[in-house]
């Protein structure tokens, strides 16, 4: 279906660089299909490589890949996923690459390092792991500005609080930090979910869960770091019809 105003749309999604670019991958398709639609489709994926170089993920490199076997055919975009040299930033990537022996990735040893950082947090889908079965990450790292952080800071009263400086002077905190300072712990929850053993921002389903069980602790979760933080938790899943996380 084709959009009503492309290049609007391409501009308010480029400004999601500056707020998270953690989520430039999820709209990179749209991105895509946009500069297509304006028959500048080279731009759109010269635009979504230098994304794919700053902020590497398996759904940028897919969109990317693609984009590169319709605009220039199948060897450039196997040389791309075969030899492309991304620019590592995440610390966790940076030191399984490290532990690999490997001083200039590319993509492809890019890829293989995410899936086994995401494969460790049980976010593969993976039939003998019993905390696959849930829906990723469910809530968002809060992004607050700082006053809010000095607040935090000191009710917290622990120097080594993860914490990453934003544009404009906000601070991103770690919800899965929030979270088990709050009470939470790994592998507890009530009734048919718990949080996944592996990573506390998981909600994992067992035998007969709803998804409003789901909803009930994610919103009980949601409560108590508000309350004992002051600071809102917002889900990163779209919810359907009448659930809700909201108290």
């Amino acid at each position: 279906m084709a959009m009503k105003r492309p290049e609007a749309a391409i501009e308010a999604w480029k400004r999601i660089e500056t707020q998270n670019p953690q989520y430039l991958a999820l709209v990179a398709e749209r991105i895509f299909n946009a500069y297509k639609q304006l028959g500048r489709l080279e731009e759109g994926v010269n635009l979504l490589r230098g994304y794919l170089s700053k902020y590497p993920s398996l759904d940028m490199l897919n969109v990317v890949f693609q984009g590169m076997l319709e605009s220039q055919g199948t060897e450039p975009a196997y040389r791309l996923a075969r030899d492309g040299g991304p620019t590592v930033r995440y610390a966790d990537l940076a030191r399984d690459l490290e532990t690999r022996g490997i001083r200039r990735p590319s993509l492809t040893d890019v890829r293989d390092s995410v899936l086994a950082i995401r494969r460790s947090k049980s976010m593969v889908l993976d039939p003998d792991d019993p905390n696959r079965r849930s829906c990723g990450s469910f809530f968002l790292n809060p992004i607050v500005d700082a006053t809010t952080f000095a607040r935090v800071e000191r009710v917290v009263g622990d120097a080594s609080m993860p914490r990453w400086p934003d544009a404009g002077g906000s601070v991103k905190l770690s919800a899965a930090w929030l979270i088990e300072r709050a009470g939470f712990r790994r592998g507890e929850g009530p009734g048919p979910v718990m949080l996944s053993t592996r990573h506390s921002l998981a909600i994992v389903c067992r035998e007969g869960a709803r998804a409003a069980d789901v909803a009930a602790f994610a919103r009980e979760i949601k409560v108590r770091v508000e309350e004992r933080f002051g600071v809102r938790l917002d889900p990163e899943p779209v919810l359907w019809g009448a659930l809700s996380v909201e108290p």
